[in-house]
């Protein structure tokens, strides 16, 4: 089963969820996820597609990999490729860190529209809306 979601359906994911129950909860997840282009804060992106590949820029570099989003709203990223551009000074802290909390993600959720991973203690270590 493949499903397609527009930007204007992201609100309701959560009644789909609700609906689905269970084994549902990673069918709606991946609906809400898959295939949305999301903006971090700074200059990041951040592209999942249903079939749980990864790709998108660190704001210097392109990256791409995998993602696997389970029950309960987890999600782990596998090992990331990325391109190797020189980017100076405040560029090069900003991808380490965005590179770090993708590999320190381990659930997510939805509020007020945006995209938060979260890390294993519930603390919010990036936080995206949507992108153009």
């Amino acid at each position: 089963m493949q499903i397609r979601i527009s930007r204007s359906a992201i609100g309701a994911v959560p009644v789909l969820a609700i609906l689905l129950g269970g084994a549902g909860d990673a069918m709606a997840a991946m609906a809400a996820i898959a295939g949305t282009t999301w903006q971090s804060e700074g200059a990041a992106t951040l592209k999942v597609e249903a079939d749980g590949q990864v790709s998108g820029s660190t704001g210097c570099n392109r990256y791409s990999g995998s993602a696997e989003l389970g029950n309960g709203m987890t999600i782990r990223f596998g090992p990331l490729a990325t391109t190797r551009m020189a980017c100076k000074g405040p560029r090069m802290a900003a991808e380490q860190a965005f590179l770090a909390a993708l590999e320190n993600a381990r659930s997510y959720r939805f509020e007020a529209g945006n995209l938060l991973l979260l890390d294993g203690s519930g603390a919010v270590v990036a936080t995206f809306t949507l992108g153009q």
